[in-house]
């Protein structure tokens, strides 16, 4: 009694799973994506409608399906290891489930079938999957072959990025990204006196359009007497660095929704033209550009 009903619950799961893949891959492919989710979608449902009848030829089937899905992600992405695990994430678990002893033998009930035969072929596409993902894990795709100039080394880091000891002009500080202020007012001795001087409130707070996960994490930095950081929806901001009071604020005002896997705004970048500079075609460089804002964001 408890095979069979592990069998008829786990039938009715993969029939939502398959009806909600096959509903989306109807969107992507209305959009002019891939149509494979269609396909995916239907063979859970097919391998689903199997199960509920205690068929074990759903095994079978299943095997088919997660071939068929190592198949169809080697030929979109090689084998690049977080595009194919994305792509399997999700049948390559429910393969094993079903084969789990509660599920096969929910289905054998008495015939006069081995575990062995039962399985064999769902367990080969398990093997394959396993070994492309093994694969995958040794591929080298987004790696970048090159090689610094034996006497960018001879370069003081202090020298290659200068800028005032009290400034921060990145989010490490310098292109080398140490992190490491050179200033000295502040020691083991006396950091325990410290007060907060001024609290800045950015009043950017979510909205009902954001995505789950809306976090604020930026490192401002500081040129001068100006503090510059921005928001989770990619507000900029410009602060008297010795008392917090707002100077200027900019809001690119960018389109949001809830697909976006997360929002946050991790820092802002600055660029301070030389004198005598010029651009690509000669042209004397443009020394204020205030609407070329660079952020560095992450919604994905």
């Amino acid at each position: 009694m408890q095979r069979s009903r592990a069998v008829f619950i786990t039938g009715l799961v993969y029939a939502v799973i398959g009806l909600f893949l096959a509903g989306g891959g109807l969107w992507l492919a209305a959009l002019g994506g891939s149509v494979f989710y269609v396909v995916l979608g239907v063979g859970i449902v097919a391998t689903a409608a199997l199960l509920l009848a205690r068929r074990r030829s759903a095994l079978w089937l299943f095997a088919i399906v997660l071939v068929g899905t190592v198949a169809w992600a080697i030929s979109e992405v090689q084998f690049d290891w977080w595009p194919l695990a994305s792509r399997g994430d999700i049948v390559f678990p429910m393969a094993l489930w079903l084969l789990t002893p509660v599920i096969v033998r929910g289905l054998l009930r008495d015939q006069p079938v081995s575990y062995r035969s039962a399985t064999l072929p769902l367990w080969i596409g398990v093997a394959a999957s396993s070994v492309v993902l093994l694969i995958g894990l040794r591929s080298s795709y987004h790696d970048v072959d090159g090689m610094i100039a034996a006497q960018a080394s001879t370069v003081p880091q202090s020298e290659s990025d200068p800028q005032p000891v009290g400034d921060w002009r990145a989010y490490g500080r310098t292109q080398f990204g140490q992190r490491y202020s050179p200033l000295k007012q502040i020691t083991p001795d006396n950091v325990g006196k410290l007060r907060v001087a001024w609290t800045f409130r950015t009043g950017d707070v979510a909205t009902p359009e954001d995505s789950g996960e809306t976090t604020f994490e930026v490192t401002p930095i500081k040129v001068r007497d100006t503090l510059y950081l921005c928001s989770q929806h990619q507000v900029l901001f410009a602060l008297d660095a010795a008392t917090g009071k707002e100077r200027w604020r900019y809001d690119p005002r960018l389109v949001f929704n809830k697909t976006f896997q997360h929002m946050t705004c991790r820092g802002v970048s600055y660029h301070e033209t030389a004198a005598g500079a010029v651009d690509s075609s000669g042209s004397p460089a443009p020394a204020e550009c205030p609407r070329r804002i660079g952020f560095a964001r992450v919604v994905v």
